[in-house]
This record gives C-alpha cells, structure tokens and sequence, in this order.
C-alpha cells in the first residue's frame, strides 16, 4: 500500500481512554497492525462501559505491551514505563496492579544490557519495584513473577574453568565466572586412584557428593576478592592458581568460606599436572614433552577403553 498502518503517534502509548479515542485512518484497512489496534480499541471501550475493571485492566496491559512492541515512536521507553506506572497508580493493590509493577520491573532488567544504560541503577530498580509488589502479600501471578525475578537477579552464583592439563610446579589461570559475591574461595584436593567413583557426573546432584569433596583435607587453599561482586550482574575474570606437583587434582570452589553445603554455591573440576602431551593422527599417537614439544624417549602408553554393561548401568 501506499501508506501503511504504523503505531508512530506517543497516543497509542497513552493511558487507556485516550487510546480508545483514537481516530485510526489506514490505506490498508487489512493490516493484520491496524486490525489489532482496532481491536483493543473495541475491547477497551466495550469494558469501560460496563465498568468491568479487571477485565478493562487485563486488556489495557496487553494493549500496552502490544504497542510497545510494534511501536515506531522515538520515546517508546519511556511512554511505556509511564502508562506502566499509571496503570500501578489507577489499579493500586491487586492483580493488575501486580502485573504492571513485573512488566515495569521486568523492563527495568532488561534494558540494564543496553550499551550506555546505567546498569546497576536499573537492576536496583528492578529489585526495589519487586520487593515493593512482593511485600502486598496477595497470591496474584504478577507477585510470583516478582518473586522469581528478583531472586534471578539476587541470586549468587561462581562457576569456574582450568586448562585440563597444566605444566609441573608452573603457575596456572583460572577464568572465573561470578554474579553477587565479593569473594572466591578455592581448595586443591590430591586425588587418590580410589576416589574415581566419587566424580561420577550422576553424583553431582545429591549433597552428600558435596558434602564428601568438602571434607577432604585439602592440599592448598586460598581466598581471591573479586571486583564489582554485587552489582547483580556476570562478571568474569582470571585469576592465578600456584603450581603443582605432578598428580591428579580436584579444584573446589565455593562462596562460602566453610564451604557448607547449605545455601552455598559450590562448583568443582579435575585437572591434571603433566610435562607429558601427546599428537594424534589417524591411528598414530605421538607422546611429546609438553613443554617444548619435543619426542619423549622410551615412552610407554597404556590404552583404556570404555564400555557400557547394560545389565550393570
């Protein structure tokens, strides 16, 4: 069509009666947008007539969240966080006004990624406005959504990754992936052949497994601070591990300095120290020094297979 239906005037995102008003001219009258926009209008003024509040309130929130979609208007955001805001002040205490204040949180967390934004004035606001609807008390799906919102983002969480295998008595990187702790604590375990049952991933989700690696008398421990920890935000960084010996270890980390595990983040990996590497091609396999690439001499390799016994697991 020559001029197609666009949702380009602030009014769309104004408060439901001016919307509803609206006159709504389109060349193309089979706009699946126009016909939308028709639509609430219809629903809007046929509920504000026979008084229907929530279900006038329901309908103006999906109006809302419809026109900012598809808006083209250059202040969206902000038309949308005001008519947000006025639907919190028109409903008050309830349902709608629940909804309302997790949509308005909600954005609040999402725009906290944008290039520029001030990231952690949002996420403040996005916690504040949920803790503000949670503190009502009443079982309405926007509270639980707050609920489950501001724990995502108040949750604390570390995750941790090392290079497999590591030089002898060399020092060592450790990328660390963190969200709201100020510190990291890290235990290195010497393993024992025996201790290979206890790594099996199956075990990973009970607590005695962490409770288990917990107790272990560790071979090193140290604690590392890390910076802008509670921002609500990942933030990852390398850290330094002093070398080993030659061995197999297990690298423990937790956010708690006791490493309990109860409400505590705890997360764990295997590494191996070795001046040994290895080159395989097709069929050929090369054991070199690990350091300088060089052939090892007289080097014997012992070859494992693994195979799955159905009747054992």
């Amino acid at each position: 069509p020559i001029s197609s239906f666009s949702l380009s005037s602030e009014d769309y995102l104004k408060d439901a009666g001016t919307f509803f008003r609206i006159r709504m001219d389109a060349t193309d009258s089979s706009s699946a947008l126009f016909r939308s926009a028709r639509i609430y209008q219809e629903l809007l003024s046929f509920h504000n007539k026979f008084k229907n509040a929530e279900a006038y309130g329901d309908i103006d929130l999906n109006r809302i969240q419809f026109v900012y979609t598809f808006s083209a208007a250059e202040k969206k955001d902000s038309l949308y966080v005001s008519a947000l805001e006025n639907v919190m002040r028109i409903f008050g205490n309830g349902p709608i006004a629940d909804e309302a204040g997790f949509l308005l949180a909600d954005w609040h967390s999402a725009n906290a990624s944008r290039p520029g934004a001030s990231a952690k004035d949002l996420l403040r606001k996005a916690v504040s406005i949920c803790e503000a609807v949670s503190a009502r008390g009443d079982s309405t799906a926007g509270r639980a959504n707050c609920l489950a919102l501001k724990e995502t983002l108040t949750r604390k969480d570390i995750r941790f990754l090392a290079e497999k295998i590591n030089l002898p008595k060399e020092p060592f990187r450790i990328l660390v992936s963190y969200k709201n702790t100020e510190k990291i604590h890290f235990r290195i375990i010497t393993l024992q052949q025996n201790d290979a049952p206890q790594l099996r991933e199956a075990h990973q989700e009970q607590e005695a497994f962490w409770r288990w690696w917990a107790q272990q008398p560790p071979l090193r421990a140290w604690t590392t601070s890390l910076p802008q920890g509670n921002d609500m935000k990942e933030h990852k960084v390398e850290v330094k591990a002093e070398g080993l010996p030659i061995g197999t270890y297990l690298i423990l980390a937790s956010i708690d300095s006791t490493f309990t595990t109860e409400g505590n983040v705890l997360a764990l990996q295997l590494i191996h120290i070795s001046s040994i590497g290895w080159i395989q091609s097709g069929n050929d396999l090369y054991i070199v020094d690990r350091l300088n690439g060089m052939p090892k001499a007289n080097a014997t390799v012992t070859l494992f297979e693994e195979a799955f016994r159905y009747e054992t697991g």
